[in-house]
């Protein structure tokens, strides 16, 4: 193995879904909480850090919601999901925007998430707004039994509002 492989890359636990799991509930904010992070290369090349998240309430309660970012760089290889991710974004990242929105004392543009807090994150339950995919990377419309539900904001923390 090489340096600086495998240093974080563990099996992943049976809360969080496989790479194929979807789900499709409607449109809206839910009380969520944290269940895990993972790091992941979408098509084999392009890196990516997935935050899951679990409807804690109401009647959707209990189905696991995808939260997918781009990032610029992630430790681990190409083909591999990567247990509790280490990466690199720039600002405008919307990962850079959530983490802060959760972490308003400890993230800037000047010092910026590598890893995600997961023990921190765990504590406390999330408040955040769904959206489905309606279209295709390419662009192309999904038919209805295509479409999934994804995070589309992070708005903070349920104690705030």
């Amino acid at each position: 193995m090489k340096a600086g492989y495998g240093a974080n890359v563990e099996v992943l636990p049976n809360r969080l879904p496989g790479p194929d799991y979807f789900v499709h509930v409607p449109n809206g904010i839910y009380v969520v909480e944290f269940i895990g992070a993972e790091g992941t290369f979408f098509l084999g090349r392009a890196p990516k850090v997935v935050l899951w998240f679990l409807i804690a309430e109401g009647e959707h309660q209990g189905k696991r919601i995808p939260s997918y970012y781009n990032v610029e760089s992630l430790n681990g290889r190409p083909g591999s999901r990567i247990r509790r991710p280490v990466f690199t974004i720039g600002w405008r990242a919307h990962l850079a925007v959530d983490m802060a929105t959760l972490f308003p004392d400890e993230y800037s543009p000047d010092k910026l998430p590598t890893v995600i807090p997961e023990a921190e994150m765990s504590e406390r339950r999330i408040r955040l707004k769904t959206r489905t995919t309606e279209k295709t990377h390419k662009g192309k419309k999904r038919p209805e039994s295509f479409c999934y539900s994804v995070v589309d904001e992070v708005q903070g923390w349920v104690e705030d509002y």
